[in-house]
């Protein structure tokens, strides 16, 4: 894993998996997709965001539903959005690296 300012974080490719950082505290896992002008991108959450659903209410439903009547909650996996924040140039990201992210998948898999 790397930390690195935005402006070199905002240099890496599409497709790279990172958290945003503040010292000693990691946000969600997010993947970074393509620019959209100079300062923002677009974003895909893997944790909490990534629920199928058609909107902010039909999230708190799918939520309820799992939450009060035991319904499962479908995970969608191709859903992005813009990140949008626009923080300053001193804004930290904690990117994962190739070996990261292959011992994840080999965690992952013993979840099988």
């Amino acid at each position: 894993m790397k930390i690195m300012k935005r402006q070199e974080f905002l240099a890496t490719p599409s497709g790279t998996l990172y958290q945003e950082y503040e010292p000693s505290f990691f946000r969600d896992l997010q993947i970074k997709y393509d620019l959209i002008g100079r300062n923002d991108f677009v974003v895909q959450n893997v944790s909490h965001g990534a629920i199928k659903c058609e909107g902010p209410a039909d999230m708190l439903l799918q939520l309820d539903l799992a939450q009060f009547d035991g319904r499962s909650v479908e995970m969608d996996f191709d859903c992005c959005g813009r990140e949008g924040i626009f923080p300053d140039d001193d804004a930290l990201y904690a990117v994962w690296e190739k070996a990261d992210i292959m011992a994840l998948i080999q965690k992952l898999a013993e979840c099988l």
